[in-house]
């Protein structure tokens, strides 16, 4: 006599950490990793170990399946070079209709796989009926469009990639009404799932209490995640660990169940085994695929190969989410019997091989979408950056990125007082973001609002102590208002973690000679000199030393460099004069000072020393 199926897709403990549970254990892990270490390094670490990680199982099953391979080999063997050619050939003219149908296409991958998830749960228990199916997807469709359409981050990251993919405008009373109409439908929608659950168990017709579990939980991060958190980073790492741990839960599920029941090659056999050294491997394995891209992220290169690299992670992405469309289906015989899924349930035989027209379509459909994108990219009425960042602004008000990324393009204008207001609402809407707080300092120190530049600065120390562009600025600020030591502290602290800053050592070397500290100023000046030979703040400064220190013939050499590194300069012009009339060269240190004169008529320290010779 046959045991009954289990209800569970690997084990009731399993099932409850890896599955029902894994919303939680997404926020579990991510909340408090975020707190630490900040929410950019968990969203770098899961979105290159984790996101990139989790593609791995797919194509060991695309390409180590040789019934499936047979099954679509066109698909298997054209898509990878397709995409590729594809996404290097957008990189070269830098152009974003690959990351535009990456992000897309992922919002959609994910929502499937949640509906796919349904299914399992459902199928588990013998539920066939269509009209169960339908609404699972209709509920599925209605929570994922709400979220997205009512998000501050995921859905102006959606917008904004249309933006820069060419895409036209969209009305904000437009998006305004489509949140309105979804949120209106979501809730009918919800209402009718809830009646319609409750009736069909009254019946007896068997609906997965897991299933329902499962909705309840990813519905809830998916909100929180999305609609709730204004952190872009957070908003992507959340979702992504729930994604990636179920989809590793459930491949290796299906792939045991192959190895079980002897299928399979020598190596999934061993690597699916339920023993933990096992598990171990097969998570090593994909977390070693998305080192790769974690080490891509951190490589600062934009060279051919650097590109090259990066081609081949979209490509990556893009073969996931297409062979995931159809190698998984429920429907497909050899998932069911991997999943431990009677026959029955929705099951069928798999297609028969050299369905090659089908295939070929599909890759037809692809290069016309590429080929319109690049053609949407390339119109020549394209709306201007200024433009966009406006409409986003319009669009998705309370979005912190798209303030930040307004506030952004009108200091780059010259508009002062218009970035700073709009980056004070950022930095509102985000107040422990470091990158508004260092965005916003930025435009009061060009807007000349010194005193509440030194605040945000000092407030962005606060959420990262050691961050070199904030003890820069702070420096900077001291020194103009000589306090020297205040600024020597906050320079050497930037310098701690930005050593070939050339202009910081030059500063730096300004302000210990201020303080009488000669020698160590030379040692920092000849360092900036070493690292930017052509810095002129560097010469500058190299000439008041060593002329403080009596090398009058040194510093003479290295301010006639800085005068012909930038004949304008009038400070550098001036000290020249300077120094050639402490070494007694009269006429020459005359003709330096009316340099500097003619440059700015008004510069005191020239006028003053011509008249004394």
């Amino acid at each position: 006599m046959r045991d009954p199926p289990s209800p569970w897709i690997i084990a009731p403990a399993a099932d409850a950490a890896l599955i029902l549970g894994a919303p939680l254990l997404s926020a579990a892990l991510v909340l408090p990793l975020a707190a630490l270490v900040g929410s950019r390094v968990v969203w770098l670490v899961v979105m290159t170990f984790g996101s990139v990680g989790h593609h791995l199982p797919g194509f060991l099953r695309t390409y180590g399946d040789r019934a499936l391979f047979r099954q679509h080999r066109a698909r298997f063997l054209l898509a990878p070079p397709l995409v590729f050619a594809t996404s290097l050939w957008f990189a070269a003219y830098n152009l974003h209709g690959v990351l535009l149908l990456s992000l897309v296409w992922s919002v959609w991958h994910g929502m499937m796989q949640h509906y796919g998830f349904l299914r399992v749960y459902d199928a588990k228990v013998g539920a066939r009926a269509p009209e169960v199916a339908r609404l699972d997807w209709w509920m599925t469709c209605a929570w994922f469009s709400l979220c997205l359409l009512w998000s501050p981050v995921q859905g102006a990251s959606v917008l904004a990639s249309l933006f820069d993919a060419g895409f036209w405008l969209i009305p904000p009373a437009a998006l305004r009404v489509a949140g309105t109409v979804t949120l209106v439908l979501t809730l009918a929608i919800s209402a009718l799932y809830l009646i319609m659950t409750a009736r069909w168990r009254r019946r007896g017709v068997p609906v997965s209490p897991r299933k329902l579990a499962l909705l309840v939980t990813t519905t809830a991060l998916l909100y929180f995640a999305r609609v709730m958190t204004r952190d872009p980073f957070l908003t992507v790492a959340l979702f992504e660990v729930l994604h990636d741990v179920q989809y590793l839960a459930i491949v290796w599920a299906f792939n045991r169940g192959v190895a079980e029941r002897g299928q399979g090659g020598r190596l999934g056999r061993w690597l699916y085994r339920p023993r933990a050294l096992a598990v171990a491997v097969y998570v090593t394995l994909c977390l070693a695929y998305g080192a790769l891209a974690f080490g891509v992220a951190l490589w600062r290169g934009d060279g051919l190969g650097t590109r090259v690299v990066v081609a081949l992670l979209a490509t990556s992405g893009i073969l996931h989410f297409y062979y995931d469309g159809f190698i998984w289906k429920l429907r497909r015989a050899e998932v069911s019997a991997g999943l431990g899924i009677e026959a029955g349930a929705g099951a069928s035989s798999p297609p028969a091989p050299g369905r090659s027209r089908r295939e070929l379509a599909h890759l037809l459909i692809f290069v016309g979408m590429m080929l319109a994108l690049w053609r949407i990219e390339r119109r020549p009425a394209k709306p201007g950056a200024l433009e966009v960042c406006e409409a986003m602004v319009a669009l998705v008000p309370e979005s912190p990125t798209a303030r930040q990324n307004l506030g952004a393009e009108l200091l780059a204008r010259g508009e002062l007082e218009g970035a700073v207001a709009q980056l004070r609402e950022a930095a509102h809407l985000r107040p422990g973001f470091l990158d508004v707080q260092l965005a916003l300092g930025r435009a009061l120190l060009a807007s000349g609002a010194a005193e509440a530049a030194r605040e945000v600065f000092t407030r962005a120390l606060t959420l990262a102590p050691e961050h070199g562009e904030a003890h820069l600025a702070l420096a900077e600020l001291a020194l103009g208002d000589r306090r020297i030591e205040d600024a020597i502290d906050h320079y050497q602290r930037a310098l701690a973690v930005r050593e070939r800053d050339a202009k910081a050592h030059g500063n730096l070397a300004y302000a210990l000679a201020a303080s009488g500290r000669l020698d160590d100023g030379l040692r920092h000046v000849q360092r900036a000199i070493e690292l930017e030979p052509r810095l002129l703040l560097a010469r500058v400064n190299a000439g008041l030393i060593l002329d403080a220190l009596g090398r009058r013939d040194e510093a003479l050499a290295e301010l006639r460099v800085a005068v012909s590194l930038e004949p304008s300069s009038v400070q550098a012009w001036s000290n020249l004069g300077g120094v050639l009339m402490k070494l007694g060269r009269g006429a020459e240190a005359a003709r330096a000072f009316r340099a500097a004169l003619a440059i700015d008529p008004s510069f005191a320290p020239a006028r003053h020393n011509l008249a004394r010779l």
